[in-house]
């Protein structure tokens, strides 16, 4: 497992597998953009809009297949708890998050980035980055797309 490259906090470079940019944006031998992950989390954290389906539909660093199962998940929670809906956030998987998350490792081998909150340490959260149509894309993130047993334990 690679660890996030050089930043402002310094964190260990596995130099194997990935480099760094002059902007600090971590690109692995593949051509992955991991810093994806935390630039879009980030967005969403502090997202304020009334149409969080909408704009979840609308973003460009999401694949299809994230896009598809976001909106399944969402309608069939509906469907079976029309008042509650699904009862939490799948996207960071929980009710309560930190407003900002940052990179802690990656698994360059399988696409997943673990992030972690900077100000919420204990909180971890898991996601998926995959190389399609020539960029990065988040393909998983909470329980969306991504295998239980790879899912952040809390």
């Amino acid at each position: 497992m690679c660890l996030a490259c050089q930043s402002k906090t310094e964190k260990k470079v596995d130099t194997d597998y990935q480099t760094t940019d002059v902007t600090g944006i971590i690109k692995m031998e593949s051509g992955i953009d991991y810093s994806v992950a935390e630039q879009f989390i980030n967005d969403y954290v502090v997202l304020e809009s009334n149409d969080v389906e909408q704009w979840v539909q609308n973003h460009t660093l999401l694949s299809n297949n994230f896009k598809a199962r976001y909106s399944a998940l969402i309608d069939s929670a509906r469907r079976a708890e029309p008042e509650i809906g699904l009862g939490f956030d799948p996207v960071v998987d929980g009710q309560d998050f930190p407003n900002q998350l940052s990179i802690l490792e990656i698994d360059s081998l399988n696409g997943y980035v673990t992030l972690q909150g900077v100000d919420w340490e204990d909180f971890q959260l898991v996601m998926k980055v995959i190389y399609e149509n020539n960029q990065s894309l988040i393909e998983g993130s909470g329980i969306i797309n991504i295998p239980e047993g790879k899912q952040a334990t809390r």
